[in-house]
């Protein structure tokens, strides 16, 4: 924003205390001071000023200036003192002039705090276009003065562009602030120079878009719970495409999570349903998640089901040997992909399965690496029959545990995207780097 454009001098004004009080008017250049045929000229600090028979510079500040109203202004190009007061005679009085200098301070709007992304950490051999990568701060300090300043945080590129963002957590008891940041173009393993902007209105944008390139559906599952079936579980993607609660999940069973709130499923019926567009409608897709299973060692566990609308299918669970194990249909022929991997009750997993309709490879990834892969009928469809997808419910039943950080892709999504995404979300802190100090924002900060 711009505390020195007309247009959002309203938005700093009774906002925000480090932002001068404006006039009505505030020039833009030499040719926006002209009134009335008398040529004017647009200082610094966005006042105008005007020839002055009376001053010793021969000019003066309007009348209707933010500081210094009719005073007597520095010719261009004239020397300040060290103090930044200028010096000069007012030819009508003799006397020096001792107000200000040409600029005034410089205007401030909120503050800033500089910090860099480090896509090194995120393990890809290729830049990650348009990547929503979470920004996590651990700064009592920063935390207190975002809340201290009554607005929601955003993020601006080095150039101070703004990025399309969403706040995922803003903790004030434990310090510390979570954001997903589409993050610019960058080159392959450089630290890419961001700032935190608060305390001033944010630019217009809707969370949506950190999502929409990518993703059909995105639950962060760290929704209040009522206990009343029907709670909506919100998707950021796509937000009237929101999953519901089925077996009265109680308040209790929003619990923490791999970021902020995970959803904790009770073993008995609990569910979430997501009757969405894209279910059944889907030939190439990625879907991930954080799961946990809380159960018995030698108890099955299911983490989803019919993803595409199919009466199971894809699904994945845990086997009651504890083997992750995962299905899916093609022309309707039935194909298991094994993980390999045995989860312990307690461990907590990032699961994705990804299907390439064009190539027909069928991936599963368990913490970011591929486990195991099939090879399907090129062109090859996958059968609908108008059931909604699940989470946390299958055919064995409910699941006993915990599920966190749900995404569905139209898009097979690139190994190095799931990688990264195990990565960052599991430790986000460490693709942070270079935090400074909160230093006060320029209003000219776009």
């Amino acid at each position: 924003m711009r505390c020195g454009r007309l247009a959002t001098i309203g938005l700093c004004l009774g906002l925000l205390a480090g932002c001068p009080r404006l006039p009505a008017y505030v020039c833009q250049d030499d040719a926006s001071c002209d009134r009335d045929g008398a040529s004017g000229r647009c200082l610094e600090d966005g006042a105008c000023a005007y020839p002055d028979g009376a001053c010793g510079s021969g000019w003066v500040r309007s009348p209707n200036a933010a500081d210094r109203p009719g005073q007597c202004e520095p010719a261009p190009g004239a020397e300040s003192s060290s103090t930044g007061v200028a010096t000069g005679s007012d030819s009508g009085s003799g006397e020096d002039v001792t107000e200000g200098g040409s600029s005034g301070p410089t205007p401030t709007c909120g503050s800033a705090v500089a910090f860099a992304v480090n896509t090194a950490f995120f393990g890809a051999p290729e830049v990650l276009e348009g990547y929503p990568v979470v920004v996590s701060i651990a700064s009592p300090e920063i935390v207190a003065a975002i809340v201290a300043g009554g607005m929601d945080p955003w993020v601006t590129d080095a150039a101070g562009a703004p990025l399309v963002h969403e706040l995922e957590q803003l903790d004030a008891a434990l310090g510390t602030l979570t954001l997903w940041v589409k993050l610019p173009a960058y080159a392959l393993d450089e630290a890419v120079p961001l700032t935190l902007r608060f305390g001033a209105p944010p630019p217009t944008g809707e969370p949506t878009a950190v999502w929409t390139d990518r993703y059909v559906g995105v639950w962060h599952m760290d929704d209040a719970l009522s206990g009343i079936d029907g709670d909506a579980v919100r998707n950021s993607a796509t937000p009237s495409e929101a999953g519901r609660t089925v077996g009265e999940m109680q308040p209790e069973q929003s619990v923490p999570g791999v970021l902020g709130g995970g959803l904790a499923f009770d073993g008995v019926d609990d569910m979430v349903t997501i009757d969405a567009a894209f279910v059944g409608a889907l030939d190439s897709y990625s879907l991930s998640m954080w799961i946990r299973f809380d159960g018995a060692a030698d108890a099955p566990g299911d983490y989803f089901q019919r993803l595409n609308g199919d009466y199971f299918y894809p699904r994945c669970w845990r086997q009651a040997g504890a083997s992750v194990f995962c299905q899916y249909i093609v022309d309707d022929v039935v194909t298991g992909l094994g993980s390999g991997l045995e989860q312990a009750p307690g461990q907590l997993l990032h699961l994705a399965m990804v299907r390439d309709a064009d190539t027909g490879a069928h991936r599963l990834f368990i913490d970011g690496e591929l486990v195991n892969e099939n090879s399907d009928p090129v062109g090859a469809t996958l059968p609908d029959e108008g059931y909604p997808f699940e989470l946390g419910h299958g055919e064995l039943g409910t699941l006993l545990g915990m599920i966190d950080e749900v995404r569905v892709s139209q898009a097979p999504l690139p190994a190095s995207w799931v990688r990264a995404d195990y990565r960052t979300q599991l430790e986000p802190g460490l693709a942070v780097t270079d935090v400074g100090a909160i230093e006060p924002a320029p209003c000219d900060a776009e």
